[in-house]
């Protein structure tokens, strides 16, 4: 058995899900998801995420007290740890805890009874599972009439998803020095490679800043702000309508990330950040794939 302990926002759940299932299906094992953080102090009350997964087609179920206890993570004090070493040291159970960024070669070296803890933000965890992914990461029950209808529409046409990304990096001032914030000229540039592209492109600007946008975005003329309105449990209704979207412009976000992953073809056209981190680049991340434009 193969579980995996998600922590963040739905970006993050989706890649710790991605790598979770990757391993498990290397061993063709059952995975289970450990969502217990979220009901810990820090999600609740620091930065308020809730477990998301489950608004979509996920076919892993949640791992039980019973579960964790084989790999050694219930215990509080430190005789139920050592305990817990013990227990894996018989079993053959692993934890294996990465937070480091980048890809981790170990993972491939990882055995069928591994309880996973990290963010794995690469497309290499992504490996032989990407129809899987594509097919567990659609809604779980279908968005209303007018969601539906602006997804349709921005199918048909010209469409550029452009996701602006400010409020929650910008209210805390250590999210803030460890992201950064994408600026006007980031857009600006990219508005300019999508137009060198798809002369006829029209811009639907996805944001919980919409003042920002509409103030330093003119030249995206006309700003379609999607209001947050559509948003619907866990932002998946604003999820399904990005990833709706023809092209992309995404923000330093695993949740724009997602969007275009999920949502761009062969001919489509995505612009990432070139500074991811506000000390790491995209390319040195490895979040940029090929035929993907970095400014």
């Amino acid at each position: 058995m193969i579980v995996v302990r998600c922590k963040g926002g739905l970006g993050n759940q989706l890649f710790q899900y991605a790598a979770g299932r990757a391993l498990a299906a290397h061993h063709s094992v059952e995975l289970k998801v450990d969502a217990t953080w979220y009901h810990t102090v820090e999600s609740a009350v620091k930065v308020r995420r809730s477990f998301d997964l489950p608004h979509f087609r996920i076919t892993a179920g949640l791992a039980t007290e019973d579960d964790l206890r084989e790999f050694g993570v219930k215990g509080r004090t430190l005789a139920a740890r050592g305990l817990g070493r013990l227990r894996r040291a018989v079993t053959g159970h692993r934890w294996w805890s990465f937070h480091e960024m980048g890809y981790a070669a170990e993972f491939e070296r990882l055995g069928a009874n591994t309880l996973l803890e990290g963010f794995f933000q690469h497309p290499r965890y992504l490996t032989g599972v990407e129809p899987l992914l594509r097919a567990e990461f659609e809604l779980r029950e279908e968005p209303p009439a007018d969601v539906r209808d602006l997804a349709t529409g921005l199918r048909a046409g010209p469409s550029v998803c452009v996701q602006v990304r400010r409020a929650d990096y910008a209210a805390q001032p250590e999210s803030e020095a460890f992201h950064g914030l994408c600026g006007a000229d980031y857009y600006h540039r990219a508005w300019q490679e999508i137009l060198r592209r798809v002369p006829e492109a029209r811009a639907w600007v996805f944001t919980d800043d919409p003042g920002w946008a509409r103030d330093q975005l003119a030249e995206l003329r006309p700003v379609r702000i999607v209001h947050e309105d559509i948003a619907g449990p866990a932002f998946g209704h604003k999820f399904h309508v990005m990833r709706a979207c023809r092209h992309f412009i995404t923000a330093n976000s695993t949740f724009g990330w997602w969007a275009a992953w999920l949502g761009a073809s062969a001919e489509s056209v995505v612009v990432v950040p070139r500074a991811w981190l506000r000390d790491r680049d995209v390319d040195d991340l490895g979040l940029r794939l090929p035929g993907w434009l970095a400014c």
